[in-house]
């Protein structure tokens, strides 16, 4: 049940979280403190990721000029634990390079909301899934992105996307 609020400014990307959970009650919540004007991670393979975790909520956080993915959510290699119950709101992802490069990646996620996030500018997909289960993707903004906006593979079933708006992107 706690609450990690982030301070605007600009923050070294590269941050990978692992094994961090919450309840189903009481989530683990990484959030920026001015939604205004939230913090940017910049750089890194990933400017976030999260490895093995469940019930926690990220919200109003920016990433921006990764060398990889934006934000990469994984089930820490361990298919038959995967992380679950995952909320990203308010997030904008923003400048990847061309190539497979996708803005989020989520890998072995179940039980996730995607909701009022804005991605722009990323090479392979806005939103990226393999082995992922029962999404919800709303109210989010992909603009100028790559090769695809969402990209469901790998198993990927129960996926839910509503109100999304799709703008000027790839193949």
């Amino acid at each position: 049940g706690q609450t990690v609020r982030i301070k605007s400014g600009t923050y070294d990307g590269g941050v990978h979280l692992k094994d961090i959970h919450g309840e189903k009650s009481r989530p683990i919540t990484l959030s920026g403190l001015d939604p205004k004007n939230p913090p940017r991670f910049v750089g890194g393979v990933s400017g976030l990721q999260f490895s093995d975790i469940s019930h926690v909520v990220i919200e109003n956080l920016s990433v921006t000029g990764c060398t990889g993915n934006g934000i990469n959510i994984d089930d820490g290699g361990t298919i038959d634990t995967p992380s679950h119950d995952v909320v990203l709101r308010k997030v904008t992802v923003t400048k990847l390079p061309k190539g497979n490069h996708d803005a989020i990646k989520l890998s072995g996620v179940d039980r996730f909301r995607v909701e009022d996030c804005r991605l722009e500018e990323w090479g392979g997909s806005g939103i990226d899934m393999v082995g992922c289960h029962d999404g919800v993707i709303v109210r989010c903004q992909l603009i100028n992105g790559g090769d695809s906006g969402v990209q469901c593979k790998g198993g990927t079933s129960g996926i839910q996307i509503e109100s999304c708006r799709f703008e000027s992107f790839g193949q």
